[in-house]
């Protein structure tokens, strides 16, 4: 269109309604200079006053507003860069704004054209978008946030959910910020209404065909952004809700997509980083996703994004994993994972063969931990490493299988072999236990707690020889000898300690704790807790019962004391140094980071010295066979017929 033809139309548009009509279409084509005048044009429609009551119904007046937000929307499409440039036209963009707020406000409440209410929350997106870098402090106030809210509210017509969520992301995500309960306010939903809306569009985002790589993006953005800076309940929700499980479980329908566009990458991106951070919380999060397609999605995601600088986010998933895999429930939703793989025709070679070198590097610490832990786990059912426990009666001190015994019910740490000792040792252990925070006794009660500390106490065992080698270096005794087992982060950490500061100078009186020395204790959950257990594992030593403080620490930091019976009384520490070559890998190192090497000569070692190789040959036979059963059987029988022998020569 001619210079002409637009300054005619310019020159008419403000009492025209069809010369604004053509105006507007042809927005993002005409010339840059003639932007100003466009502007003036649509900001002139927009300075009118709002009625106090709108009509309802179709008026001329609304026509006026809507094709001037319409115009608008159209300079923030076609013409953005050059607003963004030009330091007259971003004033003039600027100055529209308020009344751009007021009228969008009283449109999103009147609703006076439903037919055209969706195409007026894309509009104001697009100018959401402009304004943005035309000046971010627009946004910041509660005006604009307050219409965020209303754009991501909509409203339904026809069957039909008119929003816009990128206003609101947006307002959320400027320098100032905004306070998040006021959605809860505006919109007088609670957080689980407002999880299960966003959700919901997340979800026909997805479905649809083709499919709305933008809208998933800014759906899932917006959920990682009230998770982070939401309100609880908002933040609860979203965790609570189907978000993680639909993410996880919709990532392959994006994957295999063929479009190939830079939208379908943002929108894995985002998916993966909400999956990444909801990962990083708890191995409960991490067993919920692995339940809804989490293993292949991944997999199949890790050839998607090409080395760079800094580490991927599928590599970034299953780092996150690691501290996990000590935890059983967890750790057995693993091989369900590779069942739904195989049960989809996939190859878990093949997956691997296309991801990048940062990821297989990942995988292959991952898959070494997990045959590890899963054989652990298959052995620790058939009687493996059979953690043992004493009387804590003074005048008995029996010790065997540790499933012999009976928990206090307080402290939910003490053991007795029968009611008559429990009630010989009240008078001794009664001011302790009375001692005790509840909540950390809880600890000791909960069940998922129990095989992290099997765990934990048959690496004890498995690394005793450079744990003693440690302890010498320290100049710490073997019967004050404390063990921390860290498992918040891989490697795995093994430090080693003296609990003897924290026991009273005659370990059969109760502990008596002064404030100052409570203040010394802050890095255990429970000042009491640890004394006592200091003071159990020392009486033990004294009695005759080689033992440990064994000191778990939890994904979450939680420290957990316990102790660890040693079974091979003739353990001495290696005189070699600690870098010496082992050809089992270790996954434990010690506080300066210097690898760990296990004993070589153990049921767990002789199970992974068969399953290693066999899953370095054909990693999808062994997953698909479960192949780590067979060898835990393997090695139990022989080595029951091996003692047998022995038994016989004897």
């Amino acid at each position: 269109m001619s210079n002409a033809r637009i300054s005619n139309l310019v020159k008419k548009s403000r009492t025209d309604m069809l010369a604004f009509v053509e105006l507007v279409s042809t927005v993002g084509n005409s010339p840059s200079k003639n932007l100003k005048d466009f502007i003036d044009v649509c900001h002139f429609h927009l300075k009118k006053p709002v009625e106090e009551s709108l009509s309802g119904q179709c008026n001329e007046k609304i026509l006026w507003i809507t094709n001037s937000i319409q115009g608008l929307s159209g300079v923030a499409r076609g013409d953005k860069d050059t607003v963004i440039k030009d330091p007259a036209l971003r004033q003039q963009i600027a100055r529209c704004w308020p009344d751009i707020v007021k009228w969008a406000k009283a449109i999103l409440l009147n609703n006076p054209l439903p037919a055209a209410l969706d195409a007026f929350c894309e509009a104001m997106t697009a100018i959401f978008n402009l304004i943005l870098h035309v000046s971010e402090p627009l946004l910041e106030s509660q005006e604009a946030y307050d219409l965020g809210i209303d754009l991501w509210k909509g409203r339904e017509v026809a069957g039909s959910d008119c929003h816009s969520e990128a206003p609101l992301l947006l307002c959320l995500s400027t320098l100032k910020g905004q306070d998040p309960d006021r959605i809860l306010e505006r919109t007088g939903y609670d957080g689980m209404v407002v999880a299960k809306k966003t959700v919901r569009r997340l979800k026909r985002a997805i479905a649809s065909n083709p499919i709305e790589y933008q809208n998933i993006a800014t759906s899932v953005c917006l959920l990682c952004r009230l998770v982070d800076a939401g309100p609880h309940s908002i933040s609860v929700a979203i965790k609570c809700s189907e978000a993680p499980s639909v993410i996880s479980s919709r990532l392959a329908r994006l994957v295999n997509d063929d479009a190939e566009s830079s939208l379908r990458k943002s929108a894995l991106k985002v998916m993966l980083r909400f999956l990444d951070a909801y990962l990083g919380e708890s191995p409960y999060n991490a067993l919920d996703i692995f339940m809804h397609g989490f293993l292949y999605n991944v997999l199949e995601s890790a050839s998607l994004f090409p080395e760079s600088g800094e580490e991927s986010l599928p590599t970034s998933c299953f780092k996150d994993l690691l501290p996990y895999l000590v935890y059983n429930d967890f750790l057995w939703t693993v091989p369900d994972g590779f069942d739904d793989l195989y049960e989809g025709r996939h190859s878990l070679s093949k997956l691997l063969g296309k991801a990048h070198g940062d990821f297989r590097s990942t995988w292959r610490t991952f898959q070494a931990v997990l045959v590890e832990q899963l054989l652990l786990s298959s052995l620790f059912e058939k009687g493996y490493a059979r953690e043992q426990g004493a009387c804590a009666n003074q005048s008995c001190h029996k010790s065997g299988d540790r499933r012999d015994f009976k928990k206090c019910a307080n402290c939910g740490f003490m053991l007795y072999c029968s009611e008559i000792c429990q009630k010989q040792n009240w008078s001794h252990h009664r001011k302790d236990c009375k001692k005790v925070d509840k909540e950390d006794s809880s600890g000791y009660n909960d069940f998922t707690n129990q095989f992290p500390r099997k765990v934990a106490a048959a690496q004890v065992n498995r690394f005793w020889s450079d744990i003693l080698l440690l302890a010498k270096q320290k100049n710490i005794p073997e019967e004050t000898l404390a063990v921390r087992i860290n498992y918040t982060e891989y490697p795995y950490t093994i430090e080693v300690f003296n609990f003897r500061p924290f026991v009273p100078n005659d370990p059969k009186k109760p502990v008596e704790i002064d404030e100052n020395w409570i203040s010394s204790l802050s890095s255990y959950p429970d000042p009491y807790y640890f004394p006592m257990i200091a003071k159990e594992a020392l009486r033990n030593s004294q009695g005759g019962l080689r033992c440990v403080v064994l000191v778990v620490v939890h994904f979450d930091g939680r420290e957990l004391p316990s102790l660890a019976y040693l079974e091979d009384a003739t353990s001495s520490p290696r005189t070699m140094e600690l870098a010496t070559m082992t050809t089992i890998e270790s996954h434990y190192v010690d506080e300066l980071g210097n690898r760990l090497r296990p004993r070589e000569d153990d049921t767990l070692a002789k199970a992974l010295k068969l399953a290693l190789p066999r899953l370095q040959k054909d990693a999808d036979a062994f997953w698909a066979n479960k192949e780590f059963y067979d060898i835990a059987d393997e090695v139990l029988t022989t080595k029951d017929s091996f003692e047998f022998l022995e038994r016989e020569m004897d």
